[in-house]
């Protein structure tokens, strides 16, 4: 008797804590990477990721962007060839060899966006972009973007041929497009008052995800699959960066512990993700990480052995 009581209470604890791993926020600890293209002089950020690649800006010595793709060893220079001589390309995400992103109009007009496939880039602009605009992802042969006109921003999903106007009817004339898995869109809206709120779009339905913690702002940055990421802002106009499991439906904070001064997502694969933090200069640096299991998914299997023993022994 003394033995099954004590076997139900240790199940019943497991229990509990399970039931906590698997509420809507997780726990987890981080080891973080930082990477800085050795050519930053103002700061730079890790925007996108593919297997062991990586993508980003860095700030040069002039205050202009530069793109640059890192493969763990060498850093090289992603430039559009219709931006100024004096640089502006900005990658914004990435899918093997293919990378997107904005680059500045040579004659002083607005931004345009970019495909590039590893050896030629294509410049892509929605038409009804009166004030220019960019790509922001890509899933296959699909893309994410933004574009300006008099009322405002919006989002765009463009599938080679045809765009179309991504506008959360939150806020029609205030909308981003930021990440893209398949025909399932993820940005961010604004709306006064109240700020920016994270977005789902699966092609019928925009469904509003803001994570808890965020008092101020909150925004989704990026998709891989059920993985999603973007930074929320907290009460002291601190942002932080999160992991969100759309399947799971919970939310995993990302925060560099040099990030003094704030800590963003910007891309995921999988369950790696990068982005940048600022030091206490005020300066930005680009970052890797991978995002742990969470805990109850190794409690749950450590549960479901316990359970079998104790039916064994009872």
């Amino acid at each position: 008797m003394q033995r099954q009581s004590l076997s139900a209470w240790v199940f019943s604890f497991l229990l509990a804590i399970v039931t906590l791993a698997f509420s809507s926020r997780a726990c987890a600890s981080f080891s973080l990477t930082t990477i800085d293209d050795p050519l930053a002089v103002k700061g730079d950020e890790i925007t996108g990721v593919s297997g062991n690649m990586v993508c980003g800006v860095y700030v040069d010595a002039n205050g202009i962007n530069q793109g640059f793709v890192y493969d763990g060893t060498t850093f090289t220079p992603v430039a559009d060839p219709s931006a100024p001589p004096s640089g502006g390309t900005a990658p914004r995400s990435m899918v093997g060899s293919t990378i997107v992103g904005t680059y500045p109009d040579n004659s002083g007009g607005p931004d345009h966006g970019f495909i590039y496939n590893g050896s030629t880039f294509a410049t892509v602009d929605d038409p009804v972009a009166t004030k220019g605009g960019g790509v922001t992802a890509i899933s296959g042969s699909n893309f994410a973007g933004v574009y300006s006109d008099a009322a405002g921003y919006h989002g765009y999903s463009y599938n080679g041929t045809t765009f179309t106007t991504i506008d959360d009817p939150n806020a029609p004339n205030n909308s981003q497009a930021d990440g893209i898995a398949g025909n399932t869109i993820v940005g961010y809206y604004f709306k006064n008052p109240g700020g920016d709120h994270g977005f789902i779009y699966d092609g019928s339905t925009y469904t509003t995800v803001d994570d808890p913690l965020a008092v101020k702002d909150d925004v989704f940055t990026a998709m891989d699959g059920n993985s999603i990421v973007g930074a929320y802002e907290d009460a002291n106009g601190l942002y932080h960066g999160f992991f969100y499991d759309y399947a799971a439906s919970t939310f995993t904070t990302v925060d560099d512990p040099l990030g003094v001064d704030g800590t963003i997502i910007y891309g995921v694969s999988g369950d790696t993700v990068v982005g940048a933090y600022t030091d206490a200069n005020g300066l930005k640096h680009g970052f890797e990480t991978t995002v742990p299991e969470p805990a109850g998914v190794s409690l749950l299997g450590l549960l479901g052995l316990f359970a079998l023993r104790r039916r064994k022994l009872t």
